[in-house]
């Protein structure tokens, strides 16, 4: 038998893939130690035992663990596997929460919470594309930028509470930011009005500003 690497073969351990699967939990499978072998070569060593829990879970909780395993792929500076978790999360949520037919649809077929699919709450379906039009930014791509940081504001409409529809204002900023970095003047202009009509506290960025810092600060929300 070929060499495993350390690493791998201590997050197949971790989870009772080499000597005797493991009961799974609730909603889990048992994943088989081939394709948990397959998933996990070349992956960072402390993202292992996120993909295999994500294996465990499948389809019906990929969105939420796509989200998990692309803040945490960005939090290594792994950008360009962070772009794919996300954009498999942005596909499957767009499914369902996009402005077409189709989405209506499948929003029209839901069922109690604990049959269906993982697609998050409103903010965290938001958070989705901040992230991703946070790598956008970084890697100079200012039209998918400014993109999805408009399809964040869209996700935000969906708030059961009215009061809290399309208020998310940081994707707004952004969006105008994006903009004015691509160079087109109009429409940061209509982006930042759309942020000034919800934080007018808070000023814009000045015509020579060219450097956008963002801090991270508290803890998400629990439920």
């Amino acid at each position: 038998m070929p060499a495993r690497p350390p690493a791998l073969v201590a997050a197949l351990l971790a989870l009772g893939l080499l000597a005797g699967c493991a009961p799974a939990r609730d909603g889990e499978i048992a994943v088989p130690p081939e394709m948990a072998r397959g998933v996990l070569e070349g992956k960072p060593a402390p993202l292992q035992r996120h993909y295999m829990v994500a294996l465990a879970q499948g389809a019906r909780n990929q969105v939420l663990n796509d989200m998990r395993l692309g803040l945490a792929s960005l939090s290594l500076g792994e950008d360009g596997q962070a772009g794919e978790l996300f954009d498999d999360a942005l596909g499957r949520i767009e499914a369902v929460y996009a402005e077409s037919e189709s989405a209506t649809r499948a929003r029209s077929l839901f069922v109690k919470e604990a049959a269906k699919d993982f697609k998050g709450e409103p903010y965290e379906r938001v958070m989705a594309y901040y992230y991703r039009g946070l790598l956008y930014l970084r890697a100079g791509d200012f039209d998918n930028a400014h993109a999805s940081f408009k399809g964040g504001m869209l996700q935000d409409t969906f708030a059961e509470d009215e009061r809290f529809r399309a208020d998310f204002a940081l994707m707004a900023y952004l969006g105008g930011w994006a903009a004015r970095c691509r160079g087109n003047a109009v429409l940061a202009d209509e982006d930042f009005k759309e942020f000034k009509s919800l934080r007018p506290e808070i000023a814009l960025p000045a015509a020579r500003d060219d450097v956008l810092l963002l801090v991270e600060t508290g803890g998400a929300p629990v439920k």
